[in-house]
């Protein structure tokens, strides 16, 4: 179910929800939405080859902006299922969405979005997006077929 609810989200990360995100309200703390968001970026980063290109161009990418809707609670010992999907893209940007779902019921608990931008960290200005990179983003951007 949840599977299919992510169908237009080509990256999934599946993970616990953990005692130490438990606020004292009883549910996750907002913060660590944040954090699922940025575990299925960074696998988001891995499949698209950031990492490579970091070292090979000297270019790494940087979250400009970034928002969040919370839905639904979550508590100790739900999993979470969170996928990312590629908006737009653009010269030195593109933008990501999105959704944290509650596996046992297919409860989205949070939709979010960010801005992500090329940087040059030797230069300290944002530059344009790689041709490698951008092939792969443009593989998993429905916006570009």
């Amino acid at each position: 179910m949840v599977r299919a609810m992510l169908s237009d989200f080509p990256v999934t990360v599946e993970q616990p929800v953990v005692w130490g995100e438990i606020d004292a309200n009883g549910h996750v703390n907002n913060i660590w939405y944040f954090r699922y968001v940025e575990n299925v970026r960074v696998e988001l980063y891995r499949r698209i080859g950031k990492y490579d290109e970091s070292v090979a161009g000297g270019v790494t990418i940087v979250v400009a902006s970034t928002a969040c809707r919370f839905k639904a609670p979550l508590g100790f010992g739900d999993v979470v299922v969170t996928g990312v999907k590629i908006d737009a893209i653009g010269v030195d940007r593109f933008s990501t969405s999105y959704q944290v779902v509650r596996k046992a019921d297919g409860a989205v608990a949070a939709e979010a979005e960010a801005e992500l931008v090329c940087f040059d960290p030797v230069r300290r200005v944002k530059t344009d997006i790689p041709a490698p990179l951008r092939q792969r983003l443009a593989a998993l951007c429905p916006a570009s077929s």
